[in-house]
C-alpha cells in the first residue's frame, strides 16, 4: 500500500508514475483522480510533434490567431511597457554598467581591425540599422509591430544570451540579431509581423554575415531551412525548442492580460 498522502498516477504514454496533481496532469471530470491519463510533459511533446509534422496546418492556425487577436496583442504590449517601465530602464542601466569595460575593449579591438568599416558605425550601430529596416518593412505592409526592448531582453535571457538555433554565444566576430521566425517577406495576409512570438535571437557574423544562422536562414521557410542545414533529426529538436519558447511567451502574455486591472 502506498504510504504517500498524495496518490500516484501512471502516464499511459511514458509509463512514468507522477503525483496525481494538476501540476503533472490536466483536469478531466471523468478521469481517474479527476485527471487526464497522459501527463503534461507527454502532452507537450505530442503537441510539438504534431506542429512539426503538420507545419503548414499549424502555421495557418497560428496566423489566424494573430489576425483575430491583433488588437489585444497590441493592447497587451502597451500595458506591459507602462507597467514595467521603471524595471526595464533599471535592467538596461544595470547591464550597461556591469559590462562597460568588456564593451569598451571589444569596441576598441573591432575598430582597430576594421578601420574602413568604422565610419559606417559612427552614428548608429549595425543592429539599429537592421532593426529600423525590419520596422520600416513591417509598417509598410501594415503588419503587427509591437516588439520592444523588454521582450528582446526576455528572449536573450530565455536562450542564455546565445543563438536560439545553434547555441553560439556572441563574440568578437559574432553578434545576436533579431530574426523573424516567419519572415516579414512572407506574402500571407496574416503574417505575424514583428511581435514577441515571432522573434528569436540568431547569431550574425560581422564578416558580411558569413557562417551565421541569421544570414543562412534569410527569408526561407524555417522548417525547410532547418532540415537542409541540420538534417531532419536535429531540425526536429531545434524546432521543438523554439516552438516551446513561443508557447511560453504566449502564456506570459495571456497571464499578464488576466492580471491586468
Amino acid at each position: 500500500m502506498c504510504t504517500h498522502s498524495i496518490p500516484f498516477k501512471r502516464c499511459t504514454k511514458c509509463s512514468v508514475e507522477h503525483p496525481a496533481t494538476t501540476t503533472h496532469f490536466r483536469k478531466k471530470d471523468r478521469g481517474k483522480y479527476g485527471l487526464y491519463s497522459v501527463c503534461r510533459a507527454c502532452e507537450r511533446q505530442i503537441t510539438q510533434n504534431y506542429r512539426y509534422d503538420h507545419h503548414e496546418k499549424a502555421l495557418k492556425a497560428t496566423r489566424r490567431w494573430y489576425k483575430e487577436n491583433t488588437a489585444s496583442i497590441r493592447e497587451y504590449q502597451k500595458r506591459y511597457r507602462g507597467i514595467h517601465r521603471e524595471t526595464l530602464i533599471k535592467n538596461s542601466q544595470q547591464y550597461n554598467e556591469a559590462h562597460r569595460e568588456q564593451q569598451r575593449i571589444a569596441t576598441k579591438r573591432w575598430r582597430e581591425n576594421n578601420p574602413e568599416r568604422r565610419m559606417q558605425y559612427l552614428k548608429v550601430s549595425r543592429n539599429r540599422i537592421r532593426t529600423y529596416s525590419h520596422l520600416r518593412r513591417t509598417r509598410k505592409r501594415g503588419l503587427p509591430n509591437t516588439f520592444d526592448l523588454a521582450q528582446w531582453q526576455r528572449a536573450l535571457d530565455y536562450f542564455n544570451g546565445c543563438c536560439a538555433v545553434c547555441g553560439r554565444p556572441p563574440g568578437l566576430w559574432h553578434t545576436l540579431a533579431q530574426d523573424h521566425w516567419i519572415p516579414i517577406t512572407d506574402l500571407y495576409e496574416d503574417n505575424p509581423g514583428t511581435v514577441a512570438t515571432n522573434i528569436v535571437p540568431m547569431c550574425h557574423s560581422m564578416k558580411n554575415g558569413e557562417g551565421s544562422c541569421n544570414k543562412s536562414k534569410g527569408n526561407k521557410d524555417p522548417i525547410e531551412w532547418l532540415n537542409r542545414k541540420f538534417g531532419k533529426r536535429k531540425a526536429r529538436i531545434i524546432f521543438a525548442r523554439i516552438d516551446t519558447y513561443f508557447n511560453w511567451v504566449a502564456l506570459q502574455m495571456s497571464n499578464l492580460e488576466r492580471t491586468a486591472p
